[in-house]
């Protein structure tokens, strides 16, 4: 796959990782989020010792395939790297953010509820687009 960089794609995704960890932990929005989702306390330290390896594995995963695929298309498609940063914001407003929007429409949340979830959402997977561009930039294809 000549479009791709794999060493930047495992990179990126460490990266996003490490920024989800930050997004949704005690430095940012774990207070929000755990309101919004119903979760207490109670339910945090219960999981306490409990493995979600199987998640993260999942996660990253997931994110190794969306990174990918967003360098492929940004390196096949894209001729100027001043146009990545602009084609990515624009695949992610396409479809992150509207399937984000989706997913969260049909939620049992209040309206309130839903608009903060789905910012909290729509924004980290801004972030993690915004992310991608940034390693791809400083280490091209």
């Amino acid at each position: 796959m000549e479009y791709i960089n794999f060493w930047a794609v495992i990179v990126a995704t460490i990266l996003q990782i490490i920024a989800g960890m930050i997004w949704y932990g005690k430095p940012m929005f774990i207070k929000t989020w755990m309101k919004i989702s119903g979760v207490t306390e109670s339910d945090m330290n219960n999981a306490k010792g409990k493995s979600f390896a199987h998640l993260y594995a999942l996660q990253m995963f997931s994110s190794l395939i969306g990174n990918a695929v967003l360098f492929y298309i940004l390196g096949r498609f894209v001729v100027d790297e001043a146009l990545y940063l602009c084609t990515a914001v624009t695949l992610w407003f396409g479809f992150a953010m509207t399937l984000s929007l989706g997913g969260v429409l049909w939620e049992t949340l209040t309206n309130e509820h839903k608009v903060r979830k789905f910012l909290i959402t729509a924004r980290y997977q801004l972030n993690a687009v915004l992310i991608a561009v940034g390693v791809l930039l400083y280490w091209p294809i």
